[in-house]
């Protein structure tokens, strides 16, 4: 009985590291908030598998993970997106504001290898 409950223990410690464990989220967020936040996040993510990693990570030859972004990058996408500045990123057009949004805050929380 002792060893089933601490395996259920270990189980349960594991499955919440890990659920945590994806994003940089300010540890004083209300967890609704919180579960709210990383559902937008993780559509953000599905966003950037489909439409930025060819380019810029993942699915390409040779690069296996997600660019370290700079804050200061994802600032000036930011700052681009807000002027409706033209980019020279061709995909970018085919997503809506809220969706580079989603991309760019995805990138901003996620953390960094």
């Amino acid at each position: 009985m002792k060893k089933i409950s601490f395996l259920l223990l270990l189980f349960f410690i594991l499955a919440c590291a890990k659920k945590g464990s994806e994003y940089l989220l300010p540890s004083e967020m209300h967890p609704n908030t919180r579960n709210s936040f990383i559902t937008y996040l993780d559509k953000g993510k599905g966003l950037y598998k489909d439409f930025c990693s060819e380019c810029h990570g993942i699915n390409t030859a040779g690069k296996d993970k997600i660019p370290n972004f700079t804050n200061a990058q994802l600032d000036m996408y930011q700052a681009k997106l807000s002027m409706q500045s033209s980019t020279s990123h061709g995909m970018v057009d085919s997503l809506s504001y809220e969706e580079v949004e989603a991309i760019l805050n995805f990138l901003r929380y996620r953390k960094q290898h």
